[in-house]
């Protein structure tokens, strides 16, 4: 699923391409790209962390009970995360964004993020689509297949080669 997956990302989605952002883009502009992602992805973990700590006080049932502290060591890991994210961004503020080498590194990573992002829009999909169609029997594939999609392959191969033999042909004459 996620070969198929990543071959639809591939050839139909882009590939690891931000769209509307070129590669020369991403490392021209990588210091204040970084900054502005590093401040969101801080932004989102205290989020999270927020969210977990609400989940935890609607959800002290029984005391004593261990999954009872399993909301809380969840926001306290995002918030250890946010605050590392803050803390490479005062890091790159304070020192400078490395100029010769942090562009193309923050471009790969920008691009790996974005490739793995449309993986799992597509694997989101993939698993939808699963468990929402009912499975087919074995006749009911083979009727598919042999009395509908043959005949449907047959007529789109004679209508392509119709359409070339009326415009000339491959070479456009």
């Amino acid at each position: 699923m996620v070969v198929a997956g990543s071959m639809i990302v591939t050839l139909f989605l882009g590939g690891w391409q931000i769209p509307f952002m070129s590669t020369a883009f991403l490392i021209e502009k990588a210091a204040m790209l970084t900054q502005v992602s590093l401040v969101g992805a801080a932004l989102g973990m205290l989020g999270i962390a927020y969210l977990c700590f609400r989940y935890h006080q609607k959800h002290t049932h029984r005391f004593g009970d261990i999954r009872d502290k399993e909301a809380i060591i969840y926001a306290g890991l995002l918030v250890l995360g946010a605050l590392g994210a803050l803390g490479l961004l005062v890091l790159i503020l304070v020192m400078g964004f490395p100029q010769e080498f942090g562009g193309p590194i923050f471009a790969a990573f920008a691009q790996m993020g974005m490739f793995i992002g449309k993986l799992m829009v597509i694997l989101l999909m993939f698993i939808w689509v699963r468990w929402t169609l009912p499975r087919f029997r074995y006749d009911q594939l083979m009727f598919l297949g042999w009395k509908s999609l043959l005949p449907l392959a047959l007529v789109n191969i004679f209508l392509t080669g119709l359409a070339v033999a009326l415009t000339g042909g491959l070479s456009g004459g």
